[in-house]
């Protein structure tokens, strides 16, 4: 059985597709996907038996009615037995009607956007138990008849399967760091909306407090210019101890550098799901807007290392299922009341930890 699946952004919702395609196919021997997905991303689901990621760049190449239209053409020279339309918005509304018109069956994800939006300002009050974005996903292929199961959460069956060249580069990399190197460390500041993203003086505070008190080196991770703007803010703390990732790595290899850190600080963004799918030993994630109760917790450690103000505190908590809604108090409370120190006391503990 072959079968399309469709999901095109944002980042984080795409890596969370990786336990799920990974499962369905050690569950269901016949069965063969193709993905939909972003180009850039395919080294997430590289090395896969039965499982491709169609070079088809729709942000770019197939954008509108007419480009949907002529996608859908190319797709259905691939006589998929079904489609699995993971993402659910406008354009793959529009894409699945036209394959369902050529004679494909569509299954497509409930969000749950009702009872995602009813715990916004009001968690402090209730008691709701919302499903994890992969359950949402599993959902999907359990109605079109596919066996799927995700207990129990396993990496070396649901992670990320790592390029064997990118292992040898890394493997070099570390090998070339001072002797007198503790660990490494890594530091991922940015999140694709700007509210989920703890001030960067106060980032600069803990990796200072890193420096000082360990032997660590620091791996900074981001992409783009604003984000590189930023690192290389915090790299002028220590030149020699701070690398910026994206200077030297691409993904395969950032993915491998990230199974051999000492732990990972995130923010709730697309780098703590390819920390958690990649091997690394712990992600710590800061949450401000945003909640884990809403389905992006991290997959394998769940809440057990978040950093946060608690709803109980901060009732306003979560005030967006994203993190793009702007700040009804003004103040952006979630992030500036956490201190620096809460931060560096929980990667203290992580550290004594490990």
């Amino acid at each position: 059985m072959k079968i399309l699946v469709i999901r095109l952004s944002a980042m984080g919702d795409i890596v969370l597709c990786l336990p799920v395609l990974r499962a369905a196919l050690k569950q269901n021997i016949d069965l063969q996907i193709d993905l939909l997905t972003r180009p850039s991303l395919a080294p997430v689901f590289a090395h896969i038996e039965r499982l491709q990621v169609l070079n088809l760049d729709v942000d770019n190449d197939y954008a509108g009615l007419r480009g949907l239209f002529n996608l859908s053409s190319i797709l259905n020279k691939n006589k998929y037995d079904m489609v699995l339309d993971l993402h659910d918005v406008l354009r793959t509304k529009v894409l699945c009607a036209f394959l369902h018109h050529s004679g494909r069956k569509i299954y497509r994800i409930d969000k749950e956007r009702k009872a995602k939006r009813s715990v916004l300002g009001k968690l402090y009050k209730m008691q709701v138990e919302l499903h994890h974005t992969t359950w949402r996903y599993a959902q999907v292929f359990r109605r079109a008849g596919i066996q799927l199961s995700l207990e129990p959460h396993n990496l070396n069956e649901q992670g990320i399967v790592q390029d064997q060249l990118a292992i040898h580069k890394i493997n070099r990399w570390i090998k070339m760091l001072p002797p007198s190197t503790a660990g490494i460390v890594g530091v991922a500041p940015f999140s694709q909306h700007r509210l989920k993203e703890y001030p960067l003086e106060r980032i600069q505070q803990i990796l200072q407090h890193r420096l000082i008190n360990t032997a660590d080196v620091i791996v900074l991770f981001g992409q783009g210019p604003r984000e590189r703007e930023g690192m290389m803010m915090l790299q002028n703390s220590d030149p020699s101890r701070i690398f910026l990732s994206m200077d030297h790595f691409n993904l395969e290899e950032e993915i491998v550098l990230m199974s051999r850190l000492k732990f990972m600080l995130t923010m709730d963004s697309a780098n703590m799901h390819l920390a958690e799918l990649s091997g690394c030993p712990q992600v710590i994630s800061v949450w401000g807007p945003t909640h884990t109760v809403l389905g992006f917790a991290p997959y394998f450690s769940n809440t057990d290392h978040v950093v946060e103000i608690a709803p109980k505190e901060l009732s306003c908590r979560p005030c967006s299922m994203y993190g793009q809604k702007p700040c009804q108090r003004g103040d952006h409370a979630c992030m500036t009341m956490l201190t620096p120190e809460s931060i560096m006391n929980k990667l203290s503990n992580i550290s004594d930890d490990l």
